[in-house]
């Protein structure tokens, strides 16, 4: 999507480290953040699953 991680954490209300730990897997996400994800993304809740 060619968003930084500041950028994706502005946009979902979130730390920048957050987001980073979400990415690296070192960090659960809860379903809520995980469709928040899936709409900034674009993609649904079922690809980000896989």
């Amino acid at each position: 999507m060619g968003l930084t991680q500041v950028e994706v954490a502005a946009k979902l209300r979130r730390s920048q480290s957050t987001v980073c730990k979400c990415e690296s897997g070192e960090q659960k996400v809860d379903v809520v953040e995980l469709a928040g994800f899936a709409r900034l993304y674009g993609r649904n809740l079922g690809d980000l699953l896989e």
